[in-house]
């Protein structure tokens, strides 16, 4: 249905690239301009700034949501400089880890595990993002796996790739 805001034209496939210029550590704010008049164009920057939210995990959407988003992050790893991740990976792997050991979690039953979760899984996602073209292979192969695996996994997965 081309009215839903869930809606994926047929064109679109994960390869487009939505921005001529990569993001690069000097260039944020042309490419930030850059991506949002794309994903505006595709009816996509809703979702960035939360006009569209994301359905309840019982709707018949969320594998749509799913979907579309699947499609987003492609889109922005397609136009984020790859030597990006190498330069700020150590940076953001001590973050969270100082942010985990800040933050004690104690069991509870509010959903808060989903969101940890998703928490993870985009951490994951920023790492992939980074890396070096020549680990397409190794990356796709990560992206399949289920469950997806941890940073640190992916990170081992990567530099043993690397040596070999």
């Amino acid at each position: 249905d081309a009215s839903s805001p869930y809606y994926v034209h047929h064109l679109d496939n994960p390869g487009i690239m939505l921005v001529s210029q990569a993001l690069t550590c000097d260039n944020y704010s042309t490419w930030s301009r850059s991506i949002s008049m794309a994903l505006e164009a595709r009816n996509m920057l809703r979702f960035i700034n939360g006009l569209v939210g994301k359905p309840p995990i019982d709707s018949s959407l969320l594998p749509y949501c799913s979907h579309r988003n699947s499609m987003f992050l492609s889109w922005i790893l397609n136009s984020v400089s790859k030597d990006i991740a190498s330069t700020y990976y150590i940076i953001l792997k001590g973050l969270w880890d100082e942010l985990a050991n800040s933050n004690s979690l104690t069991a509870c039953t509010c959903g808060v595990i989903q969101e940890i979760n998703a928490l993870q899984r985009d951490r994951l996602l920023q790492f992939l993002m980074g890396i070096k073209d020549s680990y397409t292979i190794i990356r796709s192969q990560i992206l399949l796996m289920n469950p997806l695996p941890t940073v640190n996994k992916a990170y081992s997965m990567v530099l043993q790739e690397e040596i070999q």
